[in-house]
């Protein structure tokens, strides 16, 4: 059964469908507020706010329009009013508070992560929404509120910045 199936379900009332969701989407929706929060205790809460507004918003949610699009949504948005409400911009969290552990389709590799932190937190997004997730350019700038002009050159621009780090080079 695909996401946007089991969004129907959940739209229908079905509390199981909402179990469903969380143990496909957690772990990758953690890593995406990650990369705009820096901070695994706040994007922890926030991922536990996001599944409160899927299940309370559900019959908001249009059938088959990407659902995980939908999702990934929420997450940005109380992402990112959690750093208007802190009125500051929250820096990377230190390599020692770092702890992801994922499945399949997100990042399970620390390097990889700290090869990420290199990037701008909107590249990071990109990258992580285009490598990790598999979603379309015009996808992510629907998500991200931004042009697909943008997000295309925002994703050539992180790539050329990745793999100058991965030969050695210096990014600075």
């Amino acid at each position: 059964m695909n996401l946007d199936e089991v969004m129907i379900k959940l739209k229908q009332g079905n509390v199981n469908a909402l179990e469903t969701i969380y143990n496909e989407m957690h772990v990758a929706l953690f890593a995406f507020s990650l990369s705009i929060v820096n901070n695994n205790d706040i994007a922890s809460d926030i991922v536990q706010d996001a599944f409160l507004q899927i299940y309370h918003k559900a019959s908001t949610y249009m059938d088959y329009t990407n659902a995980k699009a939908w999702i990934y949504k929420i997450v940005r948005n109380l992402s990112i009013d959690y750093i208007r409400k802190q009125k500051r911009y929250i820096r990377f969290v230190e390599q020692s508070d770092i702890d992801i552990t994922s499945k399949d389709n997100t990042i399970d590799d620390y390097a990889t992560y700290e090869l990420l932190n290199d990037l701008d937190d909107i590249s990071k997004q990109i990258v992580l929404l285009y490598v990790f997730e598999g979603f379309k350019h015009f996808e992510i700038a629907n998500i991200l509120n931004m042009k697909e002009g943008t997000v295309r050159w925002k994703y050539r621009e992180a790539l050329k910045i990745l793999e100058k780090k991965t030969r050695g080079d210096d990014c600075g």
